[in-house]
């Protein structure tokens, strides 16, 4: 606990990786999915939140939700959208935090998908 300047770099280290900023003796390979970088870009907010950089987190939120949504993750985008507003409302950005603040159809049953997926499957197979 408290070792924010460490968390901050090691967290803003691993986003740049996976963003694909890799330096000459990076040992990563490969894309790493959007998902991924939306969760850590998320993570990084909550760092710069809990370390009182609330602008920084307000940053991290919004990219986190962008990218999230680019992902097609309306679950990790109204997620990021959420923190951006409590961020914003910390700032004294209400109107901002009002925009930011995700509707109910954002997060769609397509968001569920893998999850409804799975459940219609398991009662096929228990089925006679």
């Amino acid at each position: 606990l408290g070792e924010f300047q460490l968390a901050d770099s090691m967290l803003t280290q691993a986003v740049s990786v996976a963003q694909g900023d890799r330096s000459p003796d990076s040992t990563a390979g490969g894309e790493v999915p959007l998902e991924l970088q939306g969760v850590l870009l998320n993570n990084l907010g909550n760092e710069r939140a809990i370390a009182g950089d609330t602008l920084g987190a307000l940053a991290a939120y919004r990219e986190s939700a962008e990218t999230a949504r680019g992902a097609g993750q309306a679950l990790g985008a109204a997620q990021a959208d959420a923190n951006a507003a409590r961020a914003a409302l910390e700032l004294g950005r209400q109107s901002e935090a009002r925009r930011a603040t995700p509707r109910p159809q954002a997060c769609t049953a397509h968001s569920w998908s893998p999850i409804a997926g799975a459940r219609s499957s398991a009662r096929r197979r228990t089925r006679p």
